[in-house]
């Protein structure tokens, strides 16, 4: 879907076996966000119906990892010692 291509916080998009055939992943800012793509993605495809939402809120493995300007890893991980 074009809206989905156009988040920046897109991390996953795939489409499925099964009764639920289409599932996507976001890293998004806030949880406001969430609801925002949800209630925007059942404006272009009225027929979709949202049969689940997860949040996890930790996602150690990837953070600290610096990026390119295209978002993909440099392979540089930034570490922090608490002082």
């Amino acid at each position: 879907m074009r809206q989905l291509r156009s988040l920046r916080t897109l991390r996953l998009c795939a489409t499925i076996t099964g009764d639920s055939n289409f599932t996507f992943a976001l890293w998004p800012r806030n949880p406001g966000e969430i609801a925002e793509v949800e209630r925007v993605l059942q404006q272009v495809a009225p027929g979709m119906q949202i049969i689940d939402s997860d949040v996890g809120v930790r996602t150690h493995k990837r953070m600290g990892w610096m990026l390119r300007a295209d978002t993909t890893a440099t392979g540089q991980v930034i570490t922090h010692e608490a002082g």
